[in-house]
């Protein structure tokens, strides 16, 4: 009898047990406190709009990166041959994006032998421009021009409109291209040129930033949840925008492999020395001219300009998705935040640690103790074969790609390898959690 009661006691506990499991979970915090453990304090600002993500209906995309720019940052053949993503890719999964729009735009790798290397450049105007102003012919057709920033920044807009992500991060990488073309001209008309398209730059910057305060002033007023707590956003999420910082192109292995010899009376070393001055003056207009732009409370577009950036919000208007019933209302003043990573830094470092290690030296800055991760920092994975490779090497498009990709600094004569692009976006990554944007950094 004692068997039977205690059997029905233990039924009973359980039955209980279960039933206070099933009216308890749903309101439990445990998930909240889990949130808030894996998070640190450095990203506060980001925190709510990371993590709190709600039930499976509210699912929706909330974060989001769109990349403008060229090979370097162009994720088309992402794991190709070993090549891995591109450090967009991991910027992605550092900071949880739940979508990545890429418009970037790059050389096909079956042109090369066959054409000349060349990649997207911001303005195909200001270069066919200049082309028609110089006496060299180019290092490439320019039939073989790839989409420029304001035609990838176009494509963006024309894209159908539904609810905006709560939060939108936008990569902006050219210039790479431009200098190792602007490097063939003349001195005088390869600085005219970098400076015309370092304003062309800012030009389409300003009317992509246009398009995005509209978006949240169409989305404020509307009535639509604009905040991670479900009620509307009165200030809406940032401008946020990465731009790396130019990296001289006469440093990677295709400077020398591949660029065609200039013909008189231009010379290799006047093209390198072109290139050299150009790269140190495009980052030095590019960062005055940041430095102003975040502090613009609104970025207008004057002149040609202003036609191009209403004919341009037309053609979304007219794509609008018609089940929002929305107008367009009038920009808004947006926050802008620019996340400016010093890449150059970066890769001289590695460049100069392997060869110091090499020599067995070291400097002042404790660079030559560590060691390389590389095998090599100035032959890339993919190369053409040397007389002394005896190793079987798979064989693509003529070229040689090599065994290990992660164990050289470049993948191909102008792209980086897995292990950059991995360390890259992991820092970028830390920089939008902690908040380091370029007006916090310099304290304007």
């Amino acid at each position: 009898m004692r068997l039977h009661t205690r059997i029905g006691a233990s039924v009973c506990l359980t039955v209980f047990s279960l039933l206070s499991i099933t009216l308890l979970l749903p309101s439990s915090r445990v998930s909240t406190q889990l949130q808030k453990i894996t998070l640190v304090s450095s990203i506060d600002k980001y925190a709510s709009r990371l993590w709190n993500w709600g039930s499976d209906d509210d699912f929706e995309d909330r974060f989001r990166i769109v990349t403008f720019g060229d090979s370097w940052v162009d994720s088309l053949d992402e794991g190709a041959g070993g090549r891995g993503g591109t450090w967009v890719d991991v910027l992605c999964g550092e900071i949880n994006c739940t979508s990545h729009l890429n418009f970037a735009a790059s050389q096909p790798p079956s042109s090369y032998p066959a054409s000349p290397p060349t990649g997207a450049i911001t303005s195909n105007q200001v270069y066919i421009s200049s082309l028609n102003s110089s006496a060299q012919p180019p290092e490439s057709p320019v039939s073989n021009l790839l989409p420029d920033l304001a035609t990838q920044i176009q494509e963006f807009i024309a894209l159908p409109q539904s609810r905006s992500p709560r939060e939108t991060i936008f990569v902006v990488s050219f210039g790479f291209w431009d200098i190792y073309h602007f490097a063939g001209l003349s001195y005088t008309l390869g600085q005219n040129a970098t400076e015309t398209t370092v304003n062309e730059l800012f030009t389409q910057l300003n009317i992509l930033y246009n398009h995005y305060a509209r978006q949240a002033a169409n989305l404020t007023a509307s009535g639509l949840p604009a905040n991670a707590t479900g009620g509307i956003n009165p200030s809406p999420a940032p401008f946020r925008l990465v731009i790396p910082k130019l990296f001289d192109p006469t440093l990677v292995p295709g400077w020398l492999s591949q660029r065609p010899v200039p013909l008189a009376p231009s010379s290799v070393s006047e093209q390198q020395k072109n290139a050299v001055h150009l790269t140190s003056h495009w980052n030095l207009l590019l960062e005055n001219k940041m430095t102003t732009w975040i502090k613009e409370e609104e970025s207008e577009v004057e002149g040609d300009d202003a036609q191009t950036a209403e004919g341009e919000q037309a053609e979304a208007d007219e794509v609008a998705d018609p089940s929002e019933d929305l107008d367009w209302e009038e920009p808004i003043a947006v926050e802008k935040e620019i996340f400016y990573y010093d890449l150059p830094q970066y890769l001289l470092d590695l460049l100069l640690e392997h060869q110091l290690e090499e020599s067995g030296l070291t400097d002042a800055a404790g660079l030559g103790t560590g060691e390389s991760p590389f095998e090599s920092v100035s032959e890339p994975c993919v190369r053409e074969a040397a007389p002394d490779d005896d190793d079987p090497l798979v064989d693509v498009n003529g070229l040689l790609v090599c065994r290990e990709p992660a164990e050289y600094l470049f993948y191909d004569g102008f792209n980086l390898g897995p292990v950059a692009n991995e360390a890259i976006g992991k820092e970028i990554g830390a920089m939008i959690r902690e908040g380091k944007d370029l007006a916090r950094v310099l304290g304007v």
